[in-house]
């Protein structure tokens, strides 16, 4: 091999190298680069004229979930359980919660082990369905509410915790999605840095629910902001089509990742309440 030839394959292998412990560190800290838990809570529902009662409901491995319980004025209202996204904790998510718990029902809202006041090791896939699996047996168990009395809800990441909870639950009245992914891999190739990587090989945190909602039979209400950069609105779309019925697709014009229910306002209050009074039994 000519020495030219020798210095173009040392620069090859130093270039593989360098692409293996790339690969290597996406899957090492794949899980810090997804979740981004705070534990200071800076906002509550009181701030938005809300009232909330403070819980602690046991995971499973001994942990306390720390979680607020938002009461409804509306008799008989039906209890949305509330899963919020990768970013923050309760205090991020307090102004719609409270907003929620106008519109139509009592609202469970926690945090995942490792966010907030939430005790416990620092967050996984397995671990936050772990601790939706911990709300949902808290509201059907302790706060006594039948399953056809649970909306579903949940927003960014929370949506795909949503999703499987629907799965495993299919007696639940309905599911609500905002702002959520049809994949934690098919997010990541939104951003033209992972084209260099073998995404779909390399992700182990997969929150897969594009391939999950075919399977749900239940009312699901999907909601968008034809502005949200951070998850593509398409990709709410895509969930939609997939989802075998009863379901409606609400776009909010304008709406980002985070204020479609400020940008839509009426709109959003409407579809949200008479989606969750679609889903409740009527009364004789």
């Amino acid at each position: 091999m000519s020495k030219p030839l020798r210095w173009i394959w040392k620069i090859v292998r130093i270039l593989l190298i360098v692409y293996a412990l790339a690969c290597l560190l996406l899957v090492i800290f794949q899980a810090r680069m997804l979740y981004f838990p705070q534990p200071v809570i800076e906002s509550t529902p009181a701030d938005f004229s809300a009232e909330f009662t403070e819980l602690s409901i046991p995971a499973d491995d001994g942990s306390k979930l720390y979680a607020w319980w938002l009461p409804s004025k509306i008799p008989d209202a039906p209890t949305l359980l509330y899963f919020h996204g990768n970013y923050g904790n309760v205090g991020s998510n307090a102004e719609q919660a409270a907003r929620l718990a106008r519109t139509c029902c009592n609202v469970l809202l926690f945090d995942y082990r490792g966010y907030g006041r939430s005790s416990g090791p620092f967050p996984n896939e397995s671990r936050i369905y772990a601790d939706a699996e911990s709300a949902w047996k808290y509201v059907v168990s302790t706060k006594q509410v039948q399953p056809k009395h649970i909306i579903l809800y949940g927003h960014s990441l929370g949506g795909a915790v949503a999703v499987e909870l629907a799965k495993r639950h299919g007696d639940a009245a309905g599911l609500i999605l905002e702002s959520t992914f049809t994949s934690v891999a098919d997010r990541a190739l939104v951003d033209p840095l992972y084209h260099w990587f073998p995404v779909r090989l390399l992700v182990h945190q997969r929150f897969d629910s594009i391939h999950k909602i075919a399977s749900i039979q239940m009312p699901v209400l999907v909601i968008a902001g034809t502005a949200d950069i951070t998850i593509p609105p398409a990709m709410s779309r895509d969930l939609y089509s997939h989802a075998p019925g009863p379901k409606q697709l609400l776009l909010i014009e304008g709406g980002g990742h985070d204020d479609s229910a400020l940008i839509g306002g009426a709109k959003y209050i409407t579809a949200v309440a008479q989606f969750v009074s679609s889903t409740q039994p009527r009364q004789p």
